[in-house]
């Protein structure tokens, strides 16, 4: 291709990649391609910048002549998938006017001189011979060290064998750069010559034109379906509209371990495009146990059994196939897809892309739904009692004959109870999660034990038995039991007997201090303090230490034959891995790289974690570099490492990079609306914009990061910068996040507010739109321009968290209703004379954030067709903070304030270096109140308990979140790219996520590890 530096025309991509034209257009109303509309001025064509990345090829000829391209490079990519490549919005063109854009060609480069995977090494031997240049010229003989550095050529001179050339052989005598045999054994092949009646042999390309979306949402420019192309005359794109580059590939020979180079005319210039994928690899992680869930024993006849299966680690749609031996009704579908109801006995095993064959991709759930008999009689005759209901999966390509892969097969039952059981309560997991891993000798295990309507309802008719049934159902003992490493042995190691809640005389009588009645009689916590984990060993490795809790509740019946029959719920499982050695990465063999970790959300609707790591998918082993960030997610009910879900780009500042190598404007954000959960989908905050991803997108895979519903910061136009942290309300309407608002008069605030506005499609509210709250153009709720002692060019907001009081008020008629009363907490800088993002975290103490302010507001509650109004100066107030001793408290390095809104109660993180902390305060005073104290510090790594607590020495929490329905706190370390789970009650810190610093393998992208 013709090389042109004074014209570049830049094509920027929401993909993970950024077109760059190598050539560009030097005549303005002569550019071929534009078609003229009547009564138009058409301006040159210009593609606008995306943060374009391009790759510089140079090539050297026999001659020595250089020859400099640059190229877009899409490498690393997965070839069993529809690769969608976004251009920015097409500008330049006149009213009433189109360009064309057609493809030039498609051709297969693999083992050319164009295959990314060679020029590396042509540089390479480019370089070897540009070095014998050098040193001959010294006249010194390189292989004596002496005489080297005697000749002040210290620069050249190194004990590297590759630096050293034979004083006796030429330059000339040097390997060749494109004769690979003499050093990677690679024969270049030529590339191909290009068919003029045929540009796309392959028949891989695809191109339409797309809309695209101003700061609110609306649409611009025009949009045509796929439907292929005309290789003769392409698509026309008219003013604002974007172009969209489909590769076809798929899961064939052909397309794996390959480069292909396209072509793409927009206008008459042409842009050169390069995919390379990577090697096949179908097989899924070996799992710990198996697929599949715990069976399911003591199931309610006429109940509904779902369970779900996990699959993480192949690069193609692998083949899955379900069997059940006896005839019931079983339902299926992948993630939150309709469920398909089977037909017959079995689904068809078979290569994917055959009829009738379920296939899933790295990371996709397969949801199993089965609706169980309801009974008609209390009989031991009646099919619906003790009746099973089991299938088998078989897993993989492994099953379609190839005996060189490895067959998986898991097998689930579900059972429903015997004629004369008697109902249990329903125990529930607290802290910690039902997977974790730990350094520490013991933990903490909390949970609930819950009342069944199926208790309260439990009754025999006359001549069946009698039913003893208190007035009040409690639970009155709980087992502990242990197993190790998946064994089948289950030892005791704790019992509680809990008394009566009532004794004759009708008086309370206080429970065990392990167990006690919450605000919802039917509700019970539970809590089995210091349990002893059997360690680990330096021979064997890490041991899975198995637990499993059983509860009898207060219930019994007596069958006609005078058999005793008690209520003893089923198992509560709770596995914890311990190691005494450091823990690399956990689940244990996981090879995620997490390496700058921010922030962490669970999805209400999957109950999946999310997170958003501004490691790019294209950072070299150590994580620097490129644009784009990572939402990962991860399942956590199961063993197998977290998958990338989707990949946002930072738009801002991306050629300037801090001592890190990351961005200056990272993604710190990422939040679920758990409070309208029916609109699916996370705001994430990526580089200077705040986006939404719909539950589509968010999923779509590391190869697409289409952004829809874009709300763009920008301080030109008085709207927030550079956001932190948010929370949405009670509502889900409105959501505030903190910011760093720019100099006075632009935009300035530490709490700012957005709202999003929905549609209806396919009869469905979905989010349309995201824009500034209106109680200012630009969202702004709270700054601090009118206070003279904290003003400055910033309002460094970097956290918050809102409270939310339910408070009961009985109407004139005896009615109750309940008034909602919100209030925000926000930590921002006391400094705001230096600006701050957390790209600085892990370089502590070297950027310190000083001292911290925590002001509150109370937050507005309008009824739904109403909006919010804020006096941004006068909408908060000071929070004053004293320690355990009523001492002025200063906290110098809070990045993050969490609240729990069950317990009342407020968790700041102070990150200083050596005495990190999170420090407890009680908000149950806070609307009346301007000071708070410290109840307790929940974590104090200045006087941890010895090494008992090891896992309590975390490095650098970056954010501390308590999502609704979770009971613990989630934290996310930088430093060691971990996600901790914490106790709020008792300060017992585990490991629920931990990934890897450094890849696995340098030559292959972040998501492919």
């Amino acid at each position: 291709m013709k090389n042109k530096f004074n014209n570049l025309v830049k094509i920027g991509l929401y993909t993970s990649i950024i077109l760059l034209s190598a050539c560009g257009s030097e005549s303005g109303l002569d550019n071929p391609g534009i078609k003229m509309g009547s009564e138009s001025t058409v301006d040159p064509v210009t593609l606008q910048n995306f943060n374009a990345i391009t790759q510089v090829r140079v090539l050297i000829d026999e001659q020595g002549n250089e020859t400099t391209e640059l190229y877009a490079l899409r490498s690393g990519v997965i070839a069993d998938f529809q690769h969608v490549f976004n251009t920015q919005a097409i500008t330049g063109i006149g009213l009433n006017a189109t360009v064309n854009a057609s493809v030039t060609s498609v051709i297969d480069i693999t083992g050319t001189k164009l295959d990314p995977a060679i020029v590396p090494l042509l540089t390479q031997l480019a370089n070897q011979r540009a070095s014998c240049e050098v040193r001959n010229s010294s006249k010194v003989n390189l292989l004596d060290k002496e005489a080297c550095s005697a000749s002040g050529a210290i620069a050249i001179c190194n004990e590297n064998d590759s630096y050293k050339v034979d004083p006796e052989k030429t330059c000339a005598e040097q390997p060749d750069p494109y004769s690979y045999e003499y050093k990677y054994g690679i024969t270049l092949q030529e590339v191909a010559v290009i068919e003029p009646t045929d540009v796309d042999p392959l028949d891989i390309i695809s191109l339409r034109s797309i809309y695209t979306t101003d700061a609110y949402g609306e649409k611009l420019g025009t949009a045509s379906e796929y439907a292929g192309y005309s290789k003769e005359h392409g698509v026309d794109i008219a003013q604002f509209s974007a172009l969209a580059i489909q590769f076809n590939l798929g899961d064939t020979e052909g397309y794996w371990n390959k480069a292909f180079q396209a072509i793409i005319n927009v206008a008459g210039d042409p842009t050169e495009i390069v995919v390379s994928t990577v090697d096949r690899d179908p097989l899924p992680e070996t799992p710990r146990n198996k697929f599949a869930g715990d069976d399911m024993k003591n199931v309610t006849p006429g109940k509904t059994v779902e369970t779900m299966l996990s699959f993480t680690g192949h690069n193609t749609r692998m083949p899955v196939q379900i069997s059940k031996s006896t005839e019931f009704e079983l339902a299926y579908a992948i993630d939150d897809g309709e469920f398909v109801t089977l037909s017959g006995n079995e689904s068809v095993m078979a290569s994917c892309g055959s009829a009738g064959v379920i296939c899933l991709r790295n990371g996709e759930q397969l949801k199993v739904r089965i609706p169980t008999l309801i009974n008609n009689a209390i009989d031991a005759s009646d099919p619906a009692f003790d009746a099973a209901y089991a299938f088998t999966v078989k897993v993989g390509e492994g099953w379609l004959g190839d005996e060189t892969l490895p067959k998986y097969e898991t097998n689930f039952s579900a059972t429903t109870h015997a004629w004369d059981y008697v109902p249990a309560v329903e125990p529930t997991l607290l802290f910690p999660t039902l997977n974790s891993a730990t350094r520490d000798s013991d933990k903490v295990i909390r949970g609930q034990f819950t009342i069944t309507q199926e208790m309260k309802d439990f009754t025999r008719g006359e001549g069946q038995g009698t039913v003893d049934k208190p007035d009040v159902l409690q639970p009155v003992s709980a087992t502990l039991q242990r197993s190790i490493d998946g064994g089948t042995t289950w030892t005791s190691l704790a019992n509680i007997v809990i008394a009566e809640l009532t004794d004759e005389n009708g008086d309370n009588v206080e429970l065990s201090s392990n167990i006690l009645p919450t605000s919802n009689s039917d509700v019970f916590d539970f809590s089995f303090n210091d349990v002893v984990l059997e360690p680990g060993t330096e021979i064997d490795g890490p041991r899975v230490n198995m637990f499993q809790i059983v509860a009898t509740a207060n219930l019994k019946y007596t069958t006609p034959s005078n058999v005793e029959v008690s209520s003893v719920s089923e198992p509560l499982k709770v596995n914890i891995e311990h190691s005494l050695a450091d823990i690399v990465s956990f689940p244990t063999g996981s090879t995620a790289m997490l390496s700058h970790l921010r922030d962490v959300s669970i999805n209400p609707n999957n109950g999946l974690l999310y997170m958003i790591d501004s490691t790019s998918p294209d950072a070299d082993a150590e994580g620097k570099g490129g644009i784009n960030n990572i939402i990962w997610k991860y399942n956590l009910d199961a063993i197998n490492p977290p998958v990338c879900a989707s990949v946002p780009k930072s738009t801002h500042n991306n050629s300037k990079k801090n001592e890190e190598g990351t961005k200056k404007h990272p993604s710190t954000i990422i939040q679920f609306n758990h409070a309208r959960a029916d609109l699916g989908g996370v705001f994430v905050k990526a580089g200077i914009n705040l986006m939404y991803w719909n539950e589509e997108l968010l999923n779509a895979g590391p190869q697409d990061s289409r952004q829809v519903s874009a709300f763009k910061e920008d301080a030109a136009s008085h709207t927030p910068w550079s956001a932190t942290s948010g929370q949405f309300d009670y509502t889900g309407r409105f959501f505030y996040m903190t910011a760093q608002g720019r100099k006075p008069g632009r935009g300035q605030c530490f709490v700012c507010t957005l709202q999003y506005e929905t549609v209806s499609q396919d009869g469905k509210e979905v989010i349309s739109r995201v824009r500034a709250a209106p109680s200012d153009a630009s969202g702004r709720a709270a700054r601090e321009e009118q206070a003279p002692t904290n003003s400055g060019p910033y309002n460094n907001g970097i956290s918050l968290d809102i409270i939310t009081y339910k408070d009961e008020v009985t109407d004139e008629n005896g009615g109750v209703d309940v008034n909602i009363d919100e209030w925000l907490l926000s930590l921002d800088m006391v400094n705001n004379n230096t600006h701050w993002n957390k790209s600085g975290v892990g370089t502590l103490p070297s950027k310190p954030m000083g001292a911290m302010n925590l002001r509150k507001m109370q937050l507005q509650q309008p009824l739904p067709s109403e909006n919010i109004s804020y006096n941004e100066d006068t909408s908060w107030s000071e929070v004053f903070l004293k320690d355990e001793n009523n001492d002025v408290l200063v906290i110098n390095e809070g990045h993050s304030i969490a609240i729990d809104d069950k317990r009342q109660k407020a968790y700041i993180v102070d990150n200083t270096p050596g005495s990190q902390k999170i420090y407890q305060f009680d908000l149950s005073n806070l609307r009346t109140e301007q000071t708070l104290k410290v109840e307790k510090v929940l974590i104090d790594l200045a006087v941890t308990d010895g090494e008992n607590k090891v896992d309590t020495k975390y490095e650098m929490l970056a954010s501390l979140k308590m999502d609704p329905g979770a009971d613990y706190l989630l934290g996310t370390d930088r430093v060691t790219g971990t996600v901790y789970i914490i106790d709020p009650i008792s300060g017992d810190i585990s490991i629920l996520l931990r990934g890897l610093l450094t890849k696995t393998d340098p030559d292959q992208k972040v998501c492919n590890q």
